[in-house]
């Protein structure tokens, strides 16, 4: 039973504080979801999470009787110590969490880029060495057939590749020249029996060799070498047409020569 004239008072802790406390719950909450997740502040999760509020039983009752006032003149009732002492407790417990929360994000941003940082740079120097004793054991490789190092073997391949294309494009060019001096000396029909093809088919495949030949060099080399070679593959492949139509007129004329030949003889 309450003492009687003694006063009567709810919730010490003032509305404000509340308030502050709910708004810094809410924070830290906020903090949780944008850093919580990160595999770089995985150690700092509890950090993230507002701390325990200290234990205030006596502020806690929802209504403390207290001695009637002017019991006991001069002196300040035990309930009142007991209750300022923990809002006192309390406060101190809400800033020191309000500047948690104000500095926390800052203080977690920064060292999430900082460990991204760290982890991108640690990945990018494994990545170099890898690359490093890879490149080495290449030019290892390189040094058992003579060059000092990888590159070198491969300029050297390459520049063997491209003198490989040449040669097959100055092949190209003379077989089909030597094609044409065939036809040009033993007639289309003659060259025809030789090769035992037609002249002009075979002078086209070589152009289609040397035209492939020079694309090589021209796409994968850098070698420009100009409209020449297709310029006499042109010219060759006009011979066996120009001696067949020749031929063709000769035996034309032959058919009226002939007969009248014929005539006279008779």
């Amino acid at each position: 039973m309450d003492t009687p004239g003694a006063r009567t008072m709810t919730d010490p802790t003032p509305s404000s504080s509340r308030r502050r406390e709910a708004a810094t719950r809410e924070k830290f909450e906020g903090i949780e979801r944008e850093y919580g997740r990160s595999k770089y502040l995985r150690h700092r999760r509890d950090q993230m999470k507002i701390r325990k509020a200290p234990e205030t039983p006596v502020s806690d009752a929802y209504v403390i009787t207290m001695r009637k006032q002017g019991a006991a003149p001069g002196l300040v009732s035990l309930e009142d110590q007991v209750i300022q002492s923990e809002q006192r407790e309390r406060e101190q417990w809400i800033q020191e969490e309000e500047y948690r929360a104000a500095v926390l994000p800052g203080n977690l941003q920064r060292e999430r880029q900082y460990l991204a940082q760290m982890e991108y740079n640690a990945k990018q120097e494994a990545a170099y060495n890898t690359a490093l004793a890879e490149q080495r054991a290449r030019d290892t490789e390189a040094q058992k057939y003579g060059y000092s190092t990888y590159a070198e073997l491969q300029a050297a391949i390459r520049e063997e590749k491209a003198i490989k294309r040449a040669n097959e494009l100055g092949l190209a060019l003379t077989e089909a020249q030597l094609i044409a001096q065939t036809v040009a000396r033993e007639g289309y029909t003659g060259a025809t029996a030789y090769y035992g093809r037609d002249p002009g088919e075979l002078i086209e495949e070589q152009r289609q060799i040397g035209a492939a030949a020079q694309a090589s060099l021209e796409q994968n080399f850098g070698i420009e070498i100009g409209p020449k070679p297709q310029e006499y593959f042109q010219t060759a492949a006009a011979v066996p047409v120009t001696v067949r139509e020749r031929e063709a007129a000769h035996a034309r004329l032959q058919g009226v020569i002939d007969p009248i030949n014929a005539a006279i003889e008779a």
